[in-house]
């Protein structure tokens, strides 16, 4: 009698990798699979070798195995996503509100997703109060610095200059004049009731004044005879202009690290120009953005997704620099390490070459692996919801957080919302026009 023959198994693994769209190969590193790809059910992770009615049935029950335990795996991933939600509920999540109350079967989640994200920029974006009472505030310490100091002039710089601010981002000013002190230009700010017991920090690498408004509570950094942030504002302006999809997705980097304070240069944070430039960056380099193939502001869910790819998990932060002007390049980079000895971006100036805007941002490593939670956990709840696509009639993204792809890596802070309110208030409760220059200012913008 023969013997029967031994049933031979063989390991199948997924072994697909993450491939950047937005660069040369020489950017990419090994990276790699999705973690929702990863998962093999154990009774078909292997190729039967025998023959004949053995091997028939034991396929058919390999197949009802594989499905009950498939079944069950996505069960439990899904409990495991349900325990991680963010355990404030949906109000941390309020640009959910903006989504169409409901979805039919089967769910598009490229689309919904998309929608989602440009939720988040309508929520992000100022409201007609918020661009009006930042108006009002510019205009309140310029009349009063203009007017003490004769000759002197207040200009605005950085994101409120750009229009890359957050809701609750500060004003950048600078005032240009002869015999300016610090100390004088926080009293008299102080004695036009525009704050209260202003900073004055003399003592930094660029001496600052900083307060917070008296009437809409949005904070101040003001510093003396400074050109830089003014040029650098006009340049990024222009690269605006130039390319439509910067604006949105800057907006959204922007909130992204600020949500986890790796936002300031001082820090060893992204600073503002930093993250716009990387974001230019990555627009010019994308393959079918240079090929005129998609438009950026159409795609801003996959744009948003393929940025921290890049810079999340493929791009070489150790060999490759960054070069925004003309149509966007890499460079090799010379070996440079923080204060820290951990490498940095490497983001030429685009108004100076010799000038390195990554160079201080020291807590680089710390953005890259923030960017590639963002990454992981963004596509594996996509592929969650992909699976679960037919799993109801009707979805109801407004009620249900666990419809939304952003809340796995963005929400809004409670100290936003409420300075959001405060400022509603004052512009609804007209209580602006109580200070002084009001009806100046309005005959202005007139």
């Amino acid at each position: 009698m023969a013997k029967k023959a031994k049933k031979k198994q063989r390991r199948v693994y997924d072994t697909r990798s993450l491939e950047s769209t937005s660069g040369p190969e020489s950017v990419a590193t090994e990276t790699s699979s999705l973690p929702a790809e990863q998962d093999i059910a154990n009774s078909d992770d292997f190729i039967s070798l025998d023959f004949g009615e053995e091997k028939e049935k034991e396929s058919r029950q390999a197949k009802r195995s594989r499905m009950r335990e498939e079944q069950k795996t996505r069960k439990r991933k899904r409990h495991e996503i349900d325990q991680d939600e963010d355990l404030e509920g949906i109000e941390s999540f309020p640009w959910v509100a903006q989504l169409p109350s409901q979805y039919d079967a089967p769910l598009d989640v490229c689309k919904i997703f998309d929608t989602e994200v440009r939720s988040l920029v309508r929520y992000l974006d100022p409201t007609p109060a918020e661009r009006f009472l930042r108006d009002f505030l510019v205009y309140r310490i310029r009349t009063a610095l203009e007017n003490r100091f004769k000759g002197s002039k207040v200009e605005v710089f950085g994101s409120y200059a750009t229009d890359l601010f957050l809701p609750n981002s500060d004003i950048d000013i600078v005032v240009q004049g002869q015999n300016l002190q610090l100390f004088k230009v926080a009293a008299v700010l102080e004695y036009e009731g525009v704050c209260n017991k202003p900073q004055v920090i003399s003592q930094a690498m660029v001496p600052v004044i900083k307060f917070e408004d008296t009437l809409t509570k949005i904070k101040v950094d003001i510093v003396l005879n400074s050109m830089s942030g003014v040029d650098s504002a006009r340049c990024i302006r222009k690269m605006m202009a130039k390319q439509p999809g910067l604006r949105p997705l800057s907006l959204l980097i922007k909130h992204f690290l600020a949500m986890r304070n790796l936002n300031e240069v001082f820090t060893g944070g992204m600073g503002g120009y930093a993250i716009v430039c990387m974001v230019m960056s990555f627009l010019q380099m994308h393959p079918k953005i240079r090929n005129h193939l998609i438009e950026p502001e159409n795609n801003l869910g996959t744009l948003l997704v393929e940025f921290f790819q890049l810079y999340g998990v493929s791009f070489n932060v150790d060999t490759v620099g960054i070069d925004v002007s003309g149509n966007g390049s890499y460079y090799p980079k010379r070996f440079s390490r923080s204060r820290n000895g951990d490498p940095v971006f490497a983001i030429r100036d685009p108004m100076d070459p010799h000038n390195d805007i990554g160079m201080k941002s020291y807590n680089a490593i710390k953005v890259i692996k923030q960017f590639r939670y963002a990454y992981i956990s963004m596509t594996t709840r996509f592929f969650d919801l992909h699976e679960r696509r037919n799993s109801h009639r009707k979805f109801f993204p407004q009620k249900d957080i666990h419809l939304s792809i952003l809340s796995r890596a963005f929400s809004i802070p409670p100290e936003m919302m409420e300075l959001r309110q405060h400022i509603d208030c004052v512009y609804r409760d007209r209580a602006w026009e109580e200070i002084d220059g009001a009806d100046a200012f309005i005959a202005a913008r007139t």
